[in-house]
């Protein structure tokens, strides 16, 4: 991951991947992929609001590196915790405005703040086909939750 641009990209392919998975019947990997490309997308918008669209480029070898702090400011944001990069990213002010004022986007509020990336170790448990679709649809639709993180 290079730029915020690699990074968008890298989020929309693990949600292409998600919908392949949901397709075909699986389910807690389509929403474990769903959560990466939300991960993804916000960390896109913090290289680019921080104005260092190097951030995750960490094969970069930029002199000044040291002198900003890169390696602290790394660490903070490779975490997989949404709140934190909507936090870090400027956009937890406008996500809990939102979440107060949106009837349709608090039915999908627990499964944004629910994934983590330890559902890796976890055993499928039994999801709804259809949630999962309809999860999938509120991040990447025309007015969908990645668009938001675009615009705001």
């Amino acid at each position: 991951m290079k730029t915020p641009e690699d990074i968008r990209l890298l989020a929309q392919l693990r949600l292409d991947e998600a919908q392949v998975l949901v397709t075909n019947g699986r389910i807690d990997g389509a929403f474990y992929l769903a959560g990466y490309g939300v991960e993804l997308a916000l960390k896109a918008k913090i290289a680019e609001r921080l104005g260092l669209p190097w951030l995750f480029d960490e094969k970069g070898t930029d002199k000044n590196d040291e002198f900003l702090g890169l390696r602290d400011l790394r660490n903070l944001v490779k975490t997989h915790k949404l709140i934190l990069l909507l936090a870090v990213s400027g956009l937890k002010p406008a996500y809990d405005q939102r979440k107060q004022n949106e009837i349709g986007f608090l039915k999908y509020k627990q499964l944004l703040e629910s994934w983590n990336e330890g559902l890796r170790y976890q055993l499928p448990e039994p999801v709804n086909v259809v949630d999962v679709q309809s999860f999938l649809n509120f991040l990447t639709g025309p007015n969908g939750f990645l668009q938001w993180i675009e615009t705001n």
